[in-house]
C-alpha cells in the first residue's frame, strides 16, 4: 500500500533546556511516519518565515505580542498549530488570560493544543475560533515516565558520581533576574502583552518577585550555614542571570550554581528537592522524589503566584521549617509519599499525560491530519514580504546534543533504529529511516524559500 506524501513540518524551539528534548521526540515520532522535519530556534524563524517552503508550523503562544508574528507567519503561507508553554500552572483563568491569551491572535491559529482539561475549559470561548483543538498534554512530561528515563539515565548517573548527595533548589525568578533584559524593559515588554487587572497590578506582581527572590536566596544561604557538610546546588531557570546566584554564594563553599543540561536528571539525581511555585515542584513529584515549596512567611501570598505546585507538593513557610524538612529527608527518615490521591487528582486536571506518556504521539496524529500547504500557499510565499534571509544567520541547536537524544529514543522504541540528523540549508532536519524515492520527490530540496 503507497504511503500518503511526506508532509513538512517545522518545530520551533525556544529555550534549548526546557523545550529540545520534547521537540526531539516528537519530531522522531513524525519523522519515524515518514514525514519531513526540521527543528528551527523560534526567533530566527519568526524573523523571516517567508524564508521556509510553506510547512506546518508547531508554535508557542497566544500572547498578544505574537500577533504580529503569527499575521507574518501565515501571510507566509504556513499551517499554524500552537500549544502554549504556559498553559500548566497558573493562577486563575481569568490571570491566565489577561497574560497570556489574546483572542485576536487565536484567529490566526489552526490546530490549538492543551496541557489538559482545566485550561481547554479556561480557554473555552477561544475553541469556536480555531477550527481544530484537542486535549493532549505536553512532550515535556513524557519524558517523566519510565518508559523514557532510560534516555536521560546516563546523565542522571554523571550527576551523581560528580556531585554526591546533593539537596536541589530549583528556581524561577527570570521576570526579575533576566539574564539578558533589565527589569525595566521587562516591564515595558510585559505592558505591551497584559490586558485588565494583569497590567495594572504588574508593578505590584514584580515587588513581589522581586521580595520572594530575596527570601530564597536567604533561605539558601541560611540552609548552608546550618548543614555546612550537605551540598546545596541551585539551579537557575535557563532565562536567568546565573551570575547573580554566583556572586551570592561565591563564599559558601557547598553552595554550587548548576545551570547546564535539561532539568529532569538534575531532579531524579538530587536527595531531595525545594522549589518556589514551579513547574520543576509537580515534575519532582512525578519523578517520586521528596519535594516541598518555600514560601516565606514574611511575603504575602499573593493573587498572581499558581498555587498547583504548593498543593502537588506541600509547603514550607520558615527557614525553621524547612531545615527540619531537610533534615529528615537528608537522614532517609521520611517514606516517600510520592502518589498522595489529592496531589494526583489535582496534576490530572491540568495534565493530560499524567499516566501515560503519549502527549507526542497524539500531537502527531493530529498535525498528520492537518492539510499540508498548497500551491496557493506556495504563491502567497513568494509575495510575501518576510523573506529576509540575513536575519537567519544566528543558530544555537547543538547537532551532537540532537543526535544524542535521537540514539536516546531509539532505546525508548520511539524508533527501530538510529538514524542521525543532518543540517541543511536552515534548520536541524531529522531524516526518515528509509527514504522513498516516489514519495520524496520535490521534497528533498531544502527549506529555504525560493
Amino acid at each position: 500500500m503507497t504511503r500518503p506524501k511526506p508532509k513538512n513540518f517545522i518545530l520551533l524551539v525556544e529555550v534549548l533546556a526546557r523545550e529540545l528534548a520534547a521537540s526531539v521526540l516528537l519530531g522522531a515520532e513524525l519523522s519515524a511516519r515518514g514525514h519531513n522535519v526540521w527543528l528551527i530556534e523560534k526567533d530566527r524563524f519568526r524573523k523571516s518565515p517567508a524564508s521556509f517552503q510553506p510547512s506546518i508550523v508547531l508554535e508557542k503562544g497566544l500572547t498578544k505580542g505574537c500577533l504580529d508574528k503569527y499575521r507574518a507567519i501565515r501571510s507566509a503561507g504556513h499551517v499554524l498549530a500552537v500549544m502554549s508553554q504556559e498553559g500548566f500552572t497558573y493562577r486563575s483563568g481569568d490571570d491566565y488570560i489577561e497574560r497570556r491569551v489574546c483572542a485576536e491572535t487565536a484567529k490566526y491559529v489552526d490546530y490549538l493544543f492543551f496541557w489538559g482539561e482545566r485550561e481547554k475549559q479556561d480557554l473555552s470561548r477561544l475553541v469556536s475560533m480555531v477550527p481544530r483543538s484537542k486535549v493532549t498534554g505536553n512532550p515535556r512530561f513524557d519524558l517523566l515516565h519510565r518508559r523514557f528515563h532510560k534516555s536521560w539515565m546516563a546523565q542522571e548517573m554523571e550527576i551523581k558520581r560528580e556531585c554526591g548527595d546533593f539537596v536541589l533548589f530549583t528556581s524561577r525568578f527570570s521576570a526579575v533576574n533576566h539574564f539578558r533584559r533589565s527589569l525595566t524593559q521587562t516591564v515595558d515588554r510585559r505592558k505591551h502583552q497584559y490586558t485588565g487587572r494583569a497590567a495594572e497590578s504588574l508593578p505590584r506582581r514584580l515587588a513581589l518577585l522581586e521580595q520572594l527572590l530575596a527570601e530564597y536566596v536567604g533561605v539558601i544561604g541560611a540552609m548552608a550555614a546550618r548543614f555546612p557538610d550537605v551540598t546545596f546546588i541551585v539551579r537557575p531557570y535557563p532565562m536567568e542571570n546565573a551570575e547573580l546566584w554566583r556572586a551570592h554564594f561565591k563564599d559558601r563553599a557547598n553552595v554550587m550554581i548548576r545551570a547546564d543540561g535539561m532539568a529532569l536528571p538534575w531532579l531524579s539525581a538530587a536527595r531531595c528537592v525545594i522549589h518556589n511555585c514551579c513547574t520543576t515542584g509537580i515534575e519532582a513529584y512525578m519523578l517520586g522524589r521528596p519535594v516541598t515549596e518555600f514560601y516565606s512567611s514574611a511575603v504575602p501570598y499573593s493573587e498572581f503566584d499558581p498555587t498547583l505546585p504548593g498543593e502537588v507538593t506541600g509547603v514550607c513557610e520558615s527557614a525553621d521549617a524547612l531545615a527540619a524538612w531537610i533534615e529528615t529527608h537528608m537522614k532517609g527518615e521520611a517514606t516517600i509519599n510520592s502518589r498522595r490521591m489529592r496531589a494526583d487528582e489535582l496534576i490530572a486536571s491540568h495534565l493530560h499525560n499524567h499516566k501515560e506518556p503519549d502527549a507526542h504521539t497524539h500531537i502527531a496524529t493530529a498535525l498528520e491530519s492537518l492539510q499540508a500547504p498548497g500551491l496557493w500557499a506556495k504563491l502567497r510565499n513568494k509575495m510575501s514580504g518576510e523573506h529576509a534571509p540575513k536575519k537567519m544567520q544566528k543558530r544555537y541547536i547543538d547537532l551532537d546534543e540532537v543526535n544524542a537524544l535521537l540514539r536516546a529514543y531509539v532505546a525508548c522504541n520511539v524508533r527501530d533504529q538510529f538514524v542521525p540528523a543532518v543540517v541543511d540549508d536552515v534548520g536541524i532536519r531529522l531524516q526518515q529511516r528509509q527514504l522513498n524515492r516516489e514519495q520524496n520527490a520535490g521534497t528533498e530540496d531544502s527549506l529555504h524559500g525560493q
